[in-house]
């Protein structure tokens, strides 16, 4: 999709963290050194899924394949995740281990409560729990408004209110999880595998 601002400053910092990218703020790409090994590795991967997924009349051992190489993705995207949650100073790791608590206790998530789950990250938690149980049970509607910056001001620092589809970090955090394996999504919501809880509870405990 080429290089600009949008791609230095969200996916470029994200994919740094997961270990996919290697490079230094402010600084020239050597495409060289850019992608890490790990980088490197999902690079391969994704080329080979394409390919074999381009494939119309594939034989036994490509179909094969293809789900060898879509098992390899998944187990990419999960040491991805594991890395993301080294990241102390990551503005993501608090969010992304609030969600994980969240679809332990809930068994699922869905944008609007993503959305309280990042207002109310640093406020009263049985309020949040409260809102989210009427939610569950259509008594309220919630409305969700993003606080974005402003690409098309002069103004330094100029914000602008945007709908809920412009909270990027929800689509980064529940790909990850989907892509990772951990989540699966129906209608709009994403529930969490009942066989990855185990996997969930000892990322959020620290033990892998």
């Amino acid at each position: 999709h080429g290089v600009n601002n949008s791609n230095s400053r969200n996916i470029f910092a994200f994919c740094k963290n997961c270990g996919l990218l290697e490079y230094e703020s402010g600084c020239g790409i050597s495409f060289e050194t850019f992608f890490t090994n790990l980088g490197k590795a999902y690079v391969k991967i994704i080329e080979s899924i394409s390919m074999l997924s381009a494939e119309k009349n594939k034989s036994e051992e490509e179909a094969k394949s293809l789900t060898k190489f879509y098992e390899l993705r998944q187990n990419v995207i999960f040491q991805c995740l594991k890395n993301l949650l080294k990241q102390k100073d990551c503005e993501y790791v608090d969010v992304l281990m609030k969600m994980l608590n969240f679809l332990l206790k809930s068994n699922s998530i869905d944008k609007t409560e993503f959305a309280l789950l990042l207002f109310y990250k640093d406020n009263d938690n049985s309020e949040f729990e409260n809102i989210v149980k009427e939610y569950r049970n259509n008594k309220i509607k919630i409305d969700v408004s993003v606080n974005v910056r402003n690409d098309d001001s002069s103004v330094i620092g100029d914000r602008v209110l945007k709908d809920i589809g412009f909270l990027t970090s929800w689509s980064y955090l529940i790909g990850m999880l989907s892509e990772a394996g951990l989540v699966e999504k129906e209608r709009q919501s994403y529930f969490l595998l009942l066989n990855k809880r185990t996997l969930v509870k000892e990322i959020v405990g620290g033990n892998i």
